[in-house]
């Protein structure tokens, strides 16, 4: 009799579980059809552990274009929260991570070359899945982050296209003068605020070096970073329109 219950117990729980499109797989879990995002955990390659978030993308295309999302220094990678559910849902793989000593990163901050591991490992785990088109990839970073996209770009050829919020020509230890020359006649979208100053030095300068196709765009205040997509309700469609149109 318990046997019977118990049984009878699974398979209404299994009708339950099917009725309401709750389902997993070994990558994601879907709730009502909506792929929902999840935790990673990454290594670099000097041994340090990180944190990022995947996005999985909403759609029926069997392999998606991505987008990996660096932040600004001091920030973490919540910072890209609601711009990467909208890329979500407009069909993209995103991949936000948390630099080293920053989120739930391990490791102290640091703002020199060894930050580009972190980078290296992320794009590693995000263009192997099965569900991303390793050649539809492009990377958005912002201030610090912006650098390590542009670097990323160097090193990765079949990086496609690379968005760049406030970056600066020498933060820190991670500089972008030679990257800027070095990423070819690649896409790069360039956006800053006229007030933000040395990034607004800085983008002029970039633009100038640009090899290929590349915009620059100048908005008004002193927005710096992520802070510039609250502060300008049409950034995120720019950059939509960026991407869709660099990676298709």
């Amino acid at each position: 009799m318990k046997r019977r219950v118990y049984v009878l117990g699974g398979g209404v729980l299994l009708v339950l579980l099917v009725l309401v499109g709750v389902y997993f797989d070994q990558n994601n879990i879907a709730i009502f059809g909506l792929r929902m995002p999840k935790t990673i955990d990454l290594t670099a390659q000097d041994g340090l552990s990180l944190k990022a978030t995947f996005y999985p993308a909403k759609g029926a295309a069997p392999a998606a274009p991505a987008l990996l999302l660096l932040h600004e220094a001091y920030g973490d990678r919540r910072a890209w929260h609601s711009f990467a559910q909208a890329a979500q849902d407009a069909g993209y793989a995103v991949l936000a991570l948390d630099s080293r000593g920053h989120g739930e990163s391990a490791g102290e901050k640091v703002f020199d070359p060894a930050m580009d591991m972190d980078v290296d490992v992320a794009l590693t785990w995000l263009t192997a899945r099965s569900d991303v088109d390793p050649e539809r990839v492009g990377i958005a970073g912002a201030s610090v982050g912006a650098n390590l996209a542009l670097r990323a770009g160097v090193r990765y050829p079949e990086i496609k296209s690379v968005v760049l919020l406030s970056p600066g020509m020498q933060l820190w230890d991670i500089g972008i003068q030679e990257a800027i020359v070095d990423y070819g006649q690649r896409p790069v979208l360039i956006v800053v605020a006229e007030e933000d100053a040395y990034p607004a030095g800085s983008c002029q300068q970039l633009d100038a070096m640009a090899q290929g196709e590349h915009r620059l765009h100048v908005y008004t205040g002193a927005a710096h970073g992520t802070a510039m997509l609250q502060a300008h309700d049409d950034l995120t469609s720019m950059l939509f329109e960026w991407f869709d149109t660099t990676l298709h």
